[in-house]
């Protein structure tokens, strides 16, 4: 007959039967991921009152209701850096976008009102606009787009990002994504030439692209989605204004095989795209049926 479980036994498996089993085995427990952050909307105008509807200001930006707590303060400076840069207010006294807006609206004021008016020129205006581009469990992507009309042919735009890894606070660099820079650049222009439709035979400045002795190089703008890599060329960085904006994508598949840091989820909880630029739209969903009309009787 099988002598009974001692009592000592018993109450040991009992107690680890209530515990967890990583910790059971000695193991550290399993980290949660960084919680998702969380913004409010915020959107204002400023318009000349000395100059009437001549100048005006249109501001949308974000602020931070919640995120990692080391990662808050990080993302609430980028948000002020980038309208402080804008609005040129590095020696503003204020720690207010609005204030911001009205001096810079002053400064134009004092100087080019009468100009305009008097030339009948489009109105003097700039857009500053920042959006929630990207997030998943561990990336945050914040996009920034500066639109400014202050006479001459054309409007400027500048479009800007930055993504974090949301654990380590860290912003991501190329260098970091892809340690071995090359395959990435050579991956990055094939890309580039299939988007501009250009043989790998073609010298970019005979096409008119302005690359430094003909040699292709990565964006500093780009940005980390669901969809890959993107890579931003900003009118006039590589080619004339009428060529607009360059995007640049390089698929998550082919990324995956650059880089061994853990890349985008395929179920992000903020997606920059609504279906990934490089790849089809989704078919459109088939109309419900009608009821057939019933018989008459």
């Amino acid at each position: 007959m099988r002598s009974p479980l001692p009592l000592c036994a018993l109450a040991t498996l009992l107690s680890l039967s209530w515990v967890s089993p990583p910790q059971a085995l000695g193991l550290p427990p399993k980290k949660n991921p960084p919680p998702h952050t969380r913004f409010e909307k915020l959107s204002f105008q400023k318009n000349s009152k000395r100059c009437k509807r001549n100048y005006r200001i249109q501001i949308d930006t974000l602020r931070v209701l919640e995120a990692p707590p080391a990662l808050k303060p990080l993302v609430e400076a980028q948000l002020q850096n980038w309208l402080r840069w804008a609005l040129e207010a590095e020696t503003s006294a204020s720690s207010s976008p609005e204030v911001w807006a009205q001096e810079e609206l002053q400064r134009y004021e004092a100087v080019d009102c009468e100009e305009y008016k008097e030339a009948g020129q489009t109105p003097w205006e700039r857009t500053l606009a920042v959006k929630h581009f990207f997030e998943d469990e561990r990336w945050l992507t914040l996009s920034f787009e500066f639109v400014a009309f202050e006479g001459g042919a054309h409007e400027s735009r500048q479009k800007q990002f930055v993504t974090w890894e949301k654990e380590t606070q860290t912003p991501l660099s190329l260098a970091a994504l892809s340690p071995e820079p090359t395959p990435l650049l050579e991956l990055a222009e094939t890309e580039f030439r299939n988007t501009q439709k250009l043989k790998p035979e073609d010298a970019f400045e005979a096409n008119g692209y302005w690359f430094d002795n003909g040699q292709f190089r990565l964006s500093e703008q780009f940005a980390l989605c669901e969809c890959g890599l993107l890579l931003y060329y900003n009118p006039y960085e590589v080619a004339a204004y009428a060529v607009g904006a360059i995007e640049v994508f390089i698929p998550m598949a082919k990324l995956k095989t650059l880089s061994k840091l853990p890349l985008p989820s395929s179920k992000p909880a903020v997606k920059a795209f609504d279906y990934c630029p490089y790849m089809p739209p989704p078919p459109p969903k088939p109309a419900p049926k009608k009821a057939p009309p019933a018989a008459k009787k």
